[in-house]
């Protein structure tokens, strides 16, 4: 970096702190905060004049800490898009790993059902309104002796799970998986 640079990164940068300083010096109120602020300028710009200094010896110091942004600002985005796009989807998984367990349970209480496993498949948001359940799809065993109600059974659980859980009947499928004998 040019000797030129450096002058205008730190002469930037005094006044922009001197700027800071003076708004701050104008805006508080007299007392104990004033000159905690007076202090604090003081030292950022004694920092950013003596920055140079430590550049010039091989030091880590760099006046570009206290005002210019980094290079790699683009990459710092996206890193923070990727990072909030891989939370999103595993609280998306989690979610839909709670309520099937939730509409497991809500099923077992169903007469006639002995057992329910439940598959939660999550739309974009942008497909559905209000929540964003793409298909939920149960599968029930019932109790051989109510084989043939299984069919009557499917269908009350279909219809508790959509009113329930506010969904449109046709999100909701269910399908007799086994018979199991009567404990």
């Amino acid at each position: 970096m040019a000797l030129v640079d450096i002058l205008t990164a730190v002469t930037r940068q005094v006044l922009i702190l001197s700027g800071l300083a003076l708004f701050l010096e104008v805006l508080l109120p007299s007392g104990q905060i004033k000159k905690y602020a007076r202090l604090v300028m003081g030292l950022l710009l004694a920092g950013a004049l003596l920055a140079p200094a430590g550049d010039a010896g091989g030091g880590a110091v760099s006046a570009a800490i206290f005002v210019v942004p980094p290079d790699n600002t683009e990459a710092i985005i996206a890193a923070g898009s990727n990072l909030s796009e891989q939370a999103e989807a595993d609280a998306e998984q989690e979610l839909a790993a709670e309520v099937a367990q939730q509409l497991a349970a809500f099923s077992e209480l169903q007469e006639g059902v002995n057992n329910a496993e439940v598959t939660v498949e999550l739309a974009s948001s942008a497909e559905m309104s209000g929540h964003n359940w793409g298909r939920v799809v149960i599968l029930l065993s019932v109790a051989e002796e109510q084989a043939a109600q299984a069919q009557a059974i499917a269908a009350s659980v279909r219809r508790s799970v959509a009113a329930f859980y506010d969904l449109e009947e046709s999100a909701v499928q269910v399908s007799v998986a086994s018979y199991a004998a009567a404990d």
